[in-house]
């Protein structure tokens, strides 16, 4: 499965990325801000380029990663529509 409930205690990928800083010393994250940087979803990539690659995104980035602006204002794609589009993509360049 792509994309699932993300564990308890899991940190947003790209919070740390933003907003967190992580102290070798206590091996602890810390978030400056006002955010909440527990993720909410799990997607492990399944196409063979990404090699099984497990991101986890926060209610706020999984939003932001689905809004997508363009010539007509604003489309939402998707986190699920986009994992259905890449393995269609990578099947159709295999039958090639």
């Amino acid at each position: 499965m792509a994309l699932s409930k993300a564990a308890n205690g899991t940190f947003c990928d790209h919070c740390k990325m933003e907003f967190g800083t992580f102290d070798t010393r206590f091996g602890v994250w810390a978030f400056r801000g006002d955010v909440d940087p527990l993720a909410y979803v799990t997607v492990t990539s399944e196409t063979s380029k990404a090699q099984g690659a497990v991101r986890h995104y926060c209610r706020y980035h999984v939003k932001q990663n689905s809004t997508w602006h363009n010539s007509d204002g604003v489309s939402i794609w998707t986190i699920e529509d986009q994992l259905a589009y890449a393995k269609q993509v990578e099947m159709a360049a295999a039958n090639v």
